[in-house]
């Protein structure tokens, strides 16, 4: 009996929280998220990418 009441405590609040408009609802700024994925991937291709495929292209070619 417990695990069915805290079942539906569960399912109660995902319901609640799917009713919680967001900020900012409808206005998506594609320019932001470009942005965001560059400030990323860019860093971590200069530290560890560029590198890994550096010494994976030697360790082919010896």
């Amino acid at each position: 009996m417990l695990t069915k009441d805290l079942g539906n405590r569960r399912q109660s609040l995902a319901l609640e929280i799917n009713d919680v408009p967001l900020r900012g609802e409808g206005k998506t700024r594609p320019a932001l998220y470009f942005g965001m994925s560059l400030g990323v991937t860019f860093p971590l291709n200069i530290l560890a990418g560029i590198p890994l495929y550096a010494w994976l292209a030697q360790s082919a070619l010896n």
